[in-house]
């Protein structure tokens, strides 16, 4: 019981050391009477629900679009599309229904039109507002989609596609088997002309770009200025470019979309990558190799082998690709192990040592080898070693890092020193906040029955003290929080740096 009771005094004590407030922050009530479950962060507001009906607050709480709706979209260009006694209208963010319509399907807008269907008289009819209400393209008994940031919809008559820009002109005739979405300023098409079925690219002008495709390959978007082809007849993959030239012809069991210049290809069971004239920047030697290029063009390579105690590699592979066992003493069992390569010039900046690897993240990426935590840099340099102090380690995310022990937690700094305490109490299947832009959401005892959840710094102070029962949602970008009393959420907190 004494044990007990220090250990409370000792929490204690480090969460007032917290106490002294590093951010100002607003903490709005919600009445709990009028709104159920505030959810929807949109245009700056928080949308409400009160007894089946929507509307939208500020973070202050401050009513900004009256709870009279039936249903109520989020914002798309400042107008959220609503629906009041079964008629359609579109709303403002101050509450004002700058354009009513009546009974008909509304649809966000998008590049200054929104798509309108009615089905008056059994007979569904489309066209599209502008931002003053007025019907500016009268499609009739022609669908339509949304239009895209080029500036072109698709539409569709008896089963065939065209395209139509935002003031109603045909850009390309209702004529195509398919069109896609447009990608980097191309659209995939496909369309038949006296029983013969060709495939092509269009333009941002709805004109035909490029043309003479073979019709027996499979093709993909556009990406970094390439698209990945598909040959059934042998199941390989290759690459053109925006001329239609077959750049890289069809010779890899698979590949990915090109990013950086480069992309990921797999050849005789092994991975590797090309850059766009089909040269090797990673040689195709590895087992596994990472896909998303994110920090320093560094991805996770890895291959089957052995590793002694020491760390040291022991390849036991055959002709068969098959790993084949090693009898010598000290080697440990077969897996893969794993390092680091960079995809543009094929060099292992951390060698393939560790039993487990993770993608960079905030500059460092966390690797194990026989159950010790370290963390390397983007020159391969081990610049932190936790061993096996921890139960569990996250990422690091704004400089620091969540850490795990005996159902507590706290954050390291990039030095490995803990910059947050071990005070925190972890959340059954959950793991906890990153921080965003110097906070994040904390959970902690409290003297009550539950822990609390409060709002604390990188700096190690509370932003918001530890008081509710749980957060709902964090937006980064304005900074905001949803926070709850007995599981409902009843405040809006505001974080000011």
């Amino acid at each position: 019981m004494k044990k007990r009771f220090l250990a409370v005094l000792l929490t204690l004590v480090m969460v007032l050391a917290l106490a002294v407030p590093g951010f100002a922050a607003t903490e709005t009530k919600i009445d709990l009477a009028t709104y159920v479950n505030p959810s929807a962060f949109s245009n700056h507001l928080v949308k409400v629900n009160h007894n089946g009906m929507f509307g939208y607050v500020n973070y202050y709480g401050t009513i900004r679009v009256l709870e009279k709706y039936s249903t109520l979209a989020n914002f798309s260009e400042d107008l959220a599309v609503a629906t009041k006694d079964g008629a359609v209208c579109y709303v403002n963010n101050i509450g004002q229904e700058v354009i009513t319509l009546g009974v008909c399907e509304a649809h966000d807008f998008k590049q200054g039109r929104a798509r309108i269907v009615d089905n008056k008289d059994g007979h569904s009819n489309t066209y599209f507002i502008d931002k003053t209400g007025k019907s500016v393209i009268v499609l009739g008994n022609t669908t339509a989609e949304d239009f895209q940031s080029v500036g072109l919809a698709k539409t569709s008559r008896n089963g065939l596609f065209g395209l139509i820009d935002v003031n109603g002109n045909q850009k390309a005739h209702v004529v195509f088997d398919l069109i896609r979405n447009y990608k980097e300023g191309f659209a995939y098409a496909e369309y038949t002309l006296n029983g013969v079925k060709y495939k092509c690219y269009l333009d941002t002008n709805g004109q035909i770009k490029i043309a003479g495709l073979n019709p027996n390959y499979v093709y993909s978007d556009f990406s970094d200025g390439m698209a990945k082809v598909y040959d059934p007849a042998t199941s390989q993959v290759g690459y053109i470019d925006t001329t239609g030239w077959l750049a890289v012809y069809c010779q890899y069991e698979a590949g990915d979309d090109f990013c950086n210049g480069v992309a990921r290809i797999k050849r005789a069971g092994k991975w590797g990558y090309i850059d766009k004239t089909n040269k090797y920047t990673v040689q195709p030697e590895y087992d596994y190799l990472g896909s998303n290029i994110l920090e320093g063009d560094i991805v996770v390579a890895g291959k089957y082998g052995t590793l002694t105690a020491a760390g040291e590699t022991v390849f036991k592979i055959n002709a068969d690709n098959h790993v084949i066992a090693d009898t010598t003493p000290g080697v440990s069992k077969t897996f893969m192990h794993y390092g680091y390569v960079n995809v543009q010039n094929g060099v292992e900046v951390v060698k393939l040592q560790y039993h487990s690897a993770e993608p960079f993240s905030d500059g460092l990426a966390r690797v194990t080898l026989w159950g010790n935590t370290s963390f390397v840099n983007l020159a391969g340099v081990r610049v932190i070693d936790l061993g096996k102090t921890y139960d569990k380690v996250g990422d690091f995310s704004n400089n620091l890092c969540w850490v795990i022990k005996n159902g507590k937690y706290g954050y390291i700094n990039k030095t490995g020193a803990l910059q947050l305490p071990m005070i925190f109490d972890v959340l059954a299947g959950a793991d906890p906040w990153d921080f965003v832009k110097g906070v994040a959401p904390a959970r902690i005892a409290s003297f009550s029955a539950a822990s609390r959840w409060g709002v604390v710094s990188n700096a190690c102070t509370w932003i918001v003290n530890p008081k509710y029962t749980g957060i709902d949602q964090f937006n980064g970008t304005d900074m905001v929080m949803l926070a709850q009393y007995g599981g409902v959420c009843s405040h809006i907190l505001v974080l000011n740096g």
